[in-house]
């Protein structure tokens, strides 16, 4: 069954980091609140139902002061033109599908929140599942509000325990003091992404240098979902991607889980990069050519642009020309939660 989950999760953490709409998390967050406390009473009958020992007051004292945290997605970048025309830098952004071992009702609204602001999928591995409770009466409001911006539901989840296989997660995070965050370790494996058949010289100069270093490498071509999804289940060292397409070149930099990422270019600039103290980001180190860079491989490329401070104005996203619908497939858990509680609900 998380087979299918997995894949929700997948779809959900592609297309919300592909978004590029301007103040999307802080627009969402702004509209939760509104219906959280418009749904005040309905909360406090569910405390009471429940006897959990928290007050609406609490609910949206920790929604405030989660939501006033400040993210770190894409807003610490630090990207320059080097002199051989070349683009170069780093910049901190989401890691991937995140479980998280929880049943208190307050530290899960703080990652409703935090999937929000860090564009992560989390989903909550509830040892004390319910499907009528305070914690699946947020996500409904969580998740209906999503839904509102275009955004999939299934960016967030409340499980069973016994029903969320870990090994199919990028990170899981335990709440209990006594255990470590478990994280896929990366390997010194090297990757390059062959999307282009009419830069296989290129590639094939690149595959030159990794034998003569002995380095552990391997070319994919094929489809690009396929290759995505190959390269986040080993955590590589570094990968490469060959095309002239910018779009697809933008995708791949953003979904791809690897510390270094290289479009058009060589692996030379490859090197260990530290993560952020915070374990819901990870830092990317990317490079890839400007105009003029080679003439074989001119790309006119645009990486988005950090949303505070840039040193050169060569970032740019480019826009959602062809924003899809949410899916209105949902995973099994959810559509029994909303059946259960949506009475409840104002409309």
């Amino acid at each position: 069954m998380f087979e299918k989950e997995t894949q929700m999760l997948n779809e959900a953490y592609e297309a919300y980091n592909l978004d590029t709409r301007e103040n999307l998390e802080d627009d969402i967050l702004n509209y939760i609140r509104e219906r959280i406390v418009e749904n005040l009473d309905l909360l406090e009958e569910i405390i009471l139902y429940t006897g959990e020992e928290i007050t609406p007051s609490d609910i949206l004292a920790t929604f405030d002061q989660e939501s006033n945290i400040r993210g770190l997605y894409k807003k610490q970048t630090n990207i320059t033109r080097l002199e051989n025309n070349f683009v170069y830098g780093e910049y901190i952004t989401s890691c991937g599908n995140i479980a998280v071992e929880c049943s208190d009702t307050l530290k899960t609204l703080r990652y409703f929140v935090k999937a929000i602001k860090t564009r992560n999928t989390i989903t909550i591995s509830d040892v004390d599942y319910d499907e009528l409770n305070v914690k699946t009466a947020l996500l409904v409001i969580f998740c209906e509000a999503l839904a509102k911006f275009n955004v999939d539901r299934n960016l967030i989840m409340i499980v069973p325990f016994e029903e969320c296989y870990y090994d199919n997660f990028d990170k899981v995070i335990y709440l209990d003091e006594d255990k470590k965050p478990h994280i896929k370790a990366q390997t010194n494996k090297f990757f390059i992404y062959l999307e282009d058949e009419s830069l296989r010289n290129y590639v094939e100069k690149e595959e030159e240098v990794l034998k003569y270093h002995n380095k552990n490498y391997e070319i994919l071509t094929g489809d690009f979902y396929e290759v995505i999804n190959k390269i986040n289940k080993e955590i590589p060292l570094a990968v490469a991607i060959y095309t002239k397409d910018q779009e697809t070149a933008y995708k791949f930099i953003n979904l791809v889980h690897s510390k270094n990422i290289f479009f058009n270019t060589s692996f030379v600039e490859t090197e260990f990069i530290e993560d952020p103290k915070d374990i819901l980001y990870m830092r990317k180190k990317i490079m890839y050519p400007l105009e003029n860079a080679d003439n074989s491989l001119n790309t006119d490329f645009k990486i988005p642009q950090n949303r505070e401070e840039v040193k050169e104005e060569v970032l740019e996203s480019p826009e959602n020309k062809n924003l899809q619908l949410i899916p209105k497939q949902v995973n099994p858990w959810y559509k029994r939660i909303f059946e259960c509680i949506k009475r409840f609900f104002k409309r």
